[in-house]
């Protein structure tokens, strides 16, 4: 008899309990789940995200690789120190004053462009009428491009001779010219990094 007794208290017991936790689960259920409304490129390293505002929350929490967090009150936030050229990974949960959840965002990946080479370098080729090329490699750079500058500030893609490295080609210039060159670099994204400065060169008839 005892013991039915003690049964019957422990299930009461566990009854009443989850009738206690009830409403605290309710409420951290009502909490809807934003979700990312716009994001501006600032820069290679910098993003603006927004996302759409929760009722009941009292802060947001954004999330990116490699598990990075960035707590705030607003609804929109912006992010720093990020690599260039990569595609960035963000989601945005909402919580209450005690850090209960609401459902995850919907995940967005925003590309951010390269950090492009300095400005080239540029010497003669003694065996043919041409120039080497080379710059300093960019960051998140996938591919580059050589281009000449023209007076009025117009940029011409120069196709290589021959490429020795990815970051030093040999180049067609006629003896007795001068020409300016510029280089800029692309990420894997397709996103394009500014023009380098330039650098003149005249190559001398031999």
């Amino acid at each position: 008899m005892r013991s039915a007794r003690v049964a019957l208290v422990l299930v009461l017991a566990a009854v009443l309990g989850g009738l206690l936790q009830a409403p605290a689960t309710a409420a951290a259920r009502t909490l809807a789940t934003p979700q990312f409304t716009s994001w501006t490129v600032v820069d290679s390293r910098t993003v603006t995200l927004s996302w759409t505002p929760v009722k009941g929350a009292d802060h947001y929490v954004v999330e990116y690789a490699p598990a990075m967090r960035v707590y705030t009150t607003e609804t929109t936030v912006t992010i720093t120190d990020l690599y260039p050229g990569d595609g960035h990974y963000f989601t945005v949960r909402a919580e209450t004053r005690r850090n209960q959840p609401s459902g995850t965002s919907d995940p967005i990946v925003v590309p951010t462009p390269p950090e492009g080479p300095l400005s080239p370098s540029v010497a003669r080729i003694d065996y043919r009428d041409g120039v080497r090329v080379w710059w300093t490699s960019g960051i998140g750079c996938a591919t580059y491009e050589l281009a000449t500058v023209a007076p009025d500030g117009t940029y011409t893609s120069v196709q290589p001779l021959y490429v020795e490295y990815p970051t030093m080609w040999q180049v067609a210039q006629d003896p007795g010219t001068t020409v300016t060159y510029a280089v800029r670099c692309a990420s894997s994204y397709g996103l394009y990094s500014p023009w380098s400065d330039t650098t003149t060169y005249t190559l001398e008839p031999f």
